[in-house]
């Protein structure tokens, strides 16, 4: 199975993370974190060894995986980095990562239902997998998604407050 271009995950991560920078007055590590969270679900090809479905399994590419990651990264900010790095990180500062990675990981795997492979995008509440008309590199399909989150990038991160 494969997935859309992770080049585009990572461009759909960033325009989530320049959209959080711009309505919070936050800077550019929201749009490097929502890089990073937007090509973070297909970190499971690591494991595909061990076994050849693992790659978008019922775990991987869905809302579940979303919310544990901004849960994990959530609780690392505001209970274990004062604690263990005596880093004090502000409430708001962490909710706001939170959502950038929950919502640039649930992009990458919305991007994902759309193509023929598909995934199931709404696990554990669901077990219906969701799947399109798209193959992974869909030139077309990719190029569309790339350079409307490329142009909410610039948008955002250029437009004057």
């Amino acid at each position: 199975m494969h997935s859309v271009k992770r080049i585009t995950h990572l461009l759909t991560g960033m325009a989530v993370g320049a959209a959080a920078s711009r309505l919070l007055d936050g800077g550019l590590e929201l749009v490097l974190l929502g890089a990073l969270a937007g090509v973070l679900p297909d970190l499971d090809v690591l494991l595909k060894p061990l076994h050849p479905e693992v790659h978008r399994s019922a775990w991987s590419h869905s809302i579940g995986a979303s919310m544990a990651a901004s849960a994990a990264l959530l609780l690392f900010m505001t209970v274990l980095s004062p604690v263990l790095l005596d880093w004090d990180i502000g409430e708001t500062e962490s909710l706001a990562c939170a959502g950038v990675v929950f919502l640039s990981m649930f992009m990458h795997s919305a991007g994902d239902s759309f193509t023929r492979s598909g995934c199931r995008l709404l696990y554990p509440f669901s077990k219906r997998r969701f799947s399109g008309p798209f193959r992974y590199d869909d030139v077309v399909a990719n190029a569309t998604l790339s350079l409307a989150a490329m142009a909410a990038i610039a948008i955002l991160l250029l437009a004057e407050a």
